[in-house]
């Protein structure tokens, strides 16, 4: 079995979730950083073509096989995310950033790569090393007799799909293909722009744009393209709040287009009609209020009036209708992703 034969994380077999639990959400920490860090420590020890691979990314070939992964490595003070090491020559920490970025200017200042620095000069093993995983590139701070490596997420997911197409359908390339696949669901592997900023990814086509109102006017491309699926899903929602009472509702609707625009100047005219042919349809009274706002074509005041009369009726009772899902691009991620979801099973 994979488990038996990975490298052991922390001196034991991996187990993926008790390490994981350890970073469950409290008060005092948001977990993101260590989930994933975590993640990568999974995936370095199942397959060691990622591991090897990685490292060769860094120019450091014929890693050793004696290698032990360990995570959250508390010393003197410090934590560092990932530690690569065995007992003879090999030593080498991973210092793991998804949001941060270790310049002056960022949430992490570089100080805190001289401070691993410092742990990494005291290791007495041959080869050694830090590195600096993160979203954007690392700008690379002069560290005095310590070899400074950096990589991005970017290239850990290209690893990652690499290992992927090659393995076998076993534990550990199922374990793989989930690992990219988290990685694409945090955009990990975002680009940057010549300013060094993250750029935005359109989620359903790829288009990248640093900033502006490209970004707006793209996503409402994509509202504008598959508002179809919005209008099903309130289509289903009102399908289903209406019930049996759907085809009143709707013979309601139809007949009264002929009164048109309701104004406050006919308004005294017009809305007792109103009145008159929920009755002759046969609408009951609980959907009253539903069908004024379905119909619309009221001006504001009239619309505010015809909600404060329908209210003082006698025998009126009113049913919550349901909350309409509006046309935003959030929303059409969701649908978007419900349609591909009803595909995948229907299949």
């Amino acid at each position: 079995m994979v488990l038996t034969t990975a490298i052991g994380v922390d001196s034991a077999p991996p187990n993926i979730f008790i390490r994981l639990y350890r970073h469950r959400p409290q008060r005092s920490s948001t977990p993101k950083e260590n989930f994933v860090t975590e993640a990568l420590a999974i995936v370095f020890s199942m397959q060691r073509r990622v591991l090897e691979a990685f490292f060769g990314l860094l120019g450091e070939v014929g890693i050793p096989e004696d290698l032990n992964i360990r995570t959250q490595v508390a010393i003197e003070g410090a934590c560092f995310d990932i530690v690569v090491s065995n007992d003879k020559d090999f030593y080498f920490l991973v210092e793991c950033k998804l949001d941060a970025r270790f310049d002056d200017s960022g949430y992490e200042s570089s100080s805190q790569l001289h401070r691993y620095a410092e742990e990494v000069r005291r290791s007495s093993a041959q080869r050694k090393g830090l590195i600096a995983l993160t979203v954007r590139t690392a700008p690379g701070p002069v560290l005095q007799n310590v070899r400074f490596l950096t990589a991005r997420w970017s290239d850990v997911l290209k690893l990652c799909e690499g290992a992927e197409r090659t393995s076998e359908r076993d534990l550990a390339g199922v374990m793989t293909k989930q690992f990219a696949e988290l990685l694409r669901f945090l955009k990990a592997d975002r680009t940057v722009d010549f300013h060094g900023r993250l750029v935005w990814r359109c989620e359903i086509c790829g288009f990248e744009r640093s900033a502006g109102l490209a970004i707006h006017s793209h996503q409402q491309k994509h509202c504008r393209e598959y508002a179809h699926l919005i209008e099903a899903e309130n289509r289903r929602l009102r399908e289903t709040f209406e019930g049996s009472h759907a085809t009143l509702i709707a013979t309601f609707l139809r007949d009264s287009r002929n009164l048109g625009t309701i104004e406050m100047t006919k308004y005294d005219v017009t809305f007792p009609k109103v009145l008159e042919l929920l009755t002759r349809n046969r609408v009951p009274k609980e959907y009253w209020r539903y069908a004024l706002d379905v119909r619309g074509g009221f001006s504001h005041k009239a619309y505010a009036r015809a909600c404060y009369q329908a209210e003082t009726l006698p025998g009126i009772r009113f049913l919550t209708a349901p909350q309409y899902v509006s046309c935003t691009y959030e929303n059409v991620l969701s649908a978007i992703a419900m349609a591909q979801s009803k595909a995948d099973s229907a299949s």
